[in-house]
């Protein structure tokens, strides 16, 4: 799986933005979380209701997530990273104008919905758990 440059440098590449993102000023990003501790019925595994509802993303954490994240292609996504039942959901906003709505699993994968109905996909292996999960070595940038 080949990961591309950092999620928000990649997805918006417009001048008001860049420089925020380089300087690592996560804080002109938006973040409403909408849904914590959520659970797929479309991703195969043994994770209960319980224990998705631990899973519980901030604000903060979730602006940490996009300025570490990083884009990969549908493929990885649906097939290659690992998937897990426990999710987050909300919006984001970015200088400008451009947002969307997003979720993020346990097991780092993020897709970002824009008001466009296109899809960035994502993976942070950069964040820490928890709250993700913990990861396999062979994982591991």
């Amino acid at each position: 799986m080949a990961l591309s440059a950092p999620f928000f440098l990649a997805l918006m590449a417009q001048a008001p933005l860049a420089p925020a993102l380089a300087e690592g000023r996560s804080d002109k990003i938006t973040v409403t979380v909408t849904g914590n501790g959520l659970r797929s019925d479309s991703v195969s595994g043994d994770e209960t209701v319980a224990s998705c509802a631990r899973f519980r993303l901030t604000a903060r954490q979730v602006r940490g997530y996009f300025m570490k994240a990083t884009t990969v292609d549908d493929r990885a996504y649906n097939h290659d990273l690992n998937m897990s039942r426990c999710y987050a959901t909300g919006t984001v906003r970015l200088p400008g104008g451009e947002g969307g709505t997003w979720s993020i699993d346990r097991a780092r994968r993020g897709v970002l919905v824009r008001r466009d109905g296109s899809h960035r996909y994502m993976v942070c292996t950069a964040c820490p758990a928890p709250p993700f999960e913990e990861l396999d070595p062979a994982d591991a940038p």
